[in-house]
């Protein structure tokens, strides 16, 4: 019969089990969807910059607080460079806005919320049609900060272990590859999991709880993106699709006739 002596002698044991994995040297990862290896809930393979197998399972799961998963969806923007409202735009007949918001329900993050400017009625009716919580952003002539900001004051007191940051401005992004970056970051364990295309890093991405505090502090027009890019340690899922991020109409134009429906 398990006593409660018993149980709270497991509760130690298991919270210096815990420490020492929390001890052991990371490496920045790099992971390839379309690789399969054996014992991995994703069938992928995690290779180091050194291009050796790996296993990203090290990581045990701690509890569902520490490992739960915000969403953020920032589509705030003023489209200064697509000369109207980009976020109503259609890709493949959906408008943006809809599109990522659609994404984002579908990638297990949990609470999610969308980020608007004032005063966008159809920006409102869009996202309440397909159930998608919404916040406005009062400060969003600021800049894309303040929107990362407001995203962060909306899940205060929810204990989350991470949130992942996407946008309105990458329609190849689906569900499947917000989950997969969930996935990485929640067997990983590291202090954030990044999006790698066309030679740099950036959102789709997932943030630890440990720099929420410095993406509190971000001004202007430095995104959660610039941050990352300064971080020492951190894992990334290769994704070109997030390469294509739309800022003017013909971009849009282009981008629909190499992706028809």
């Amino acid at each position: 019969k398990t006593s409660a002596r018993h149980i709270q002698q497991f509760g130690i044991v298991w919270r210096r089990v815990l420490r020492f994995f929390r001890l052991l040297p990371k490496e920045v990862f790099v992971l390839h969807r379309t690789t399969r290896t054996h014992g991995n809930p994703l069938n992928l393979v995690i290779a180091s910059q050194s291009d050796k197998e790996l296993s990203c399972n090290w990581m045990p799961e701690i509890s569902n607080a520490a490992t739960s998963v915000g969403g953020i969806l920032l589509a705030a923007g003023y489209s200064t460079r697509f000369h109207g409202d980009k976020q109503l735009a259609l890709f493949q007949g959906t408008p943006l806005i809809v599109r990522a918001a659609k994404a984002l329900q579908t990638s297990g993050a949990d609470p999610i919320v969308g980020i608007i400017r004032p005063q966008m009625r159809v920006h409102e009716q869009l996202l309440s049609q397909v159930g998608m919580p919404f916040a406005t952003n009062q400060n969003s002539a600021e800049g894309l900060a303040s929107s990362v900001r407001a995203g962060l004051e909306f899940h205060k007191g929810f204990g989350l272990g991470a949130v992942l940051v996407s946008s309105c401005d990458q329609p190849l992004v689906t569900g499947k590859h917000l989950r997969e970056l969930i996935e990485l970051w929640r067997n990983c364990r590291g202090a954030a999991v990044a999006s790698a295309y066309s030679n740099t890093i950036g959102i789709p991405a997932v943030f630890g709880s440990e720099l929420f505090s410095q993406m509190s502090e971000l001004r202007g027009d430095r995104g959660a993106g610039q941050l990352l890019r300064h971080l020492p340690n951190i894992a990334t899922l290769v994704l070109p699709e997030a390469a294509f991020d739309i800022d003017t109409p013909e971009e849009l134009g282009q981008l629909e006739s190499r992706n028809p429906l």
